[in-house]
């Protein structure tokens, strides 16, 4: 039976690459680890042979691009993001109108004594 890497530690030392390195590849790239328990998003398991495999998939030192196919969880990413910035810009779009509608433009104040001068 194959020995199974238990923390992101683990897999770091065994990837020789830094944790969040690792946790950026498994959102953009599928990098192949395991989640027993989706409630705790902390516990991971990754096997070697699934590491060294996806690592030979990957050439000509393009680790830090992504390949293939966005993950679901990229396109729900972009879905929301779109959703907030499309809300953002409509709240925008009534606070000027707003300022608009309810605002005049402030007019100096003279003093008589500075046009005697």
């Amino acid at each position: 039976m194959e020995a199974v890497l238990t923390s992101w530690k683990e897999i770091a030392e065994y990837m020789g690459k830094g944790v969040r390195t690792l946790q950026r590849w498994e959102r953009e790239m599928g990098f192949p680890v395991h989640r027993p328990c989706v409630k705790q998003r902390g516990v991971v398991l990754a096997y070697p042979s699934e590491l060294d495999a996806w690592g030979k998939g990957l050439t000509n030192g393009q680790k830090d691009q992504p390949t293939g196919q966005p993950t679901e969880a990229i396109y729900q990413l972009h879905h929301d993001l779109t959703l907030e910035l499309a809300r953002l810009a409509m709240s925008l779009h009534i606070s000027s109108e707003h300022l608009l509608d309810h605002c005049r433009p402030v007019q100096p104040k003279v003093d008589s004594d500075d046009h005697a001068k």
